[in-house]
């Protein structure tokens, strides 16, 4: 018989998930929204005549998402 184990992580929930869950499974929205924390990053710019030319920028961590949204957290890779 497999052993079961049950890990808790984390505080506890603060905010109550069901109505957004149960939209989504009704039907009423198609995606549950979230917030999320995009990571800076580094990225090749388009800028000059046409767009032919090519800068390397920094992009800051921001948010994106709906800001009433619960806050999705991502875990963590090291390495």
């Amino acid at each position: 018989m497999p052993r079961t184990m049950l890990f808790r992580v984390g505080k506890p929930l603060e905010k109550d998930f069901r109505p957004a869950v149960r939209d989504y499974l009704e039907g009423r929205q198609r995606n549950p929204s979230v917030q999320t924390l995009v990571a800076g990053h580094w990225k090749m710019q388009p800028h000059g005549p046409g767009f032919s030319l090519r800068r390397l920028i920094y992009v800051e961590p921001y948010g994106r998402g709906d800001v009433d949204a619960p806050i999705h957290v991502r875990p963590i890779r090291l390495g």
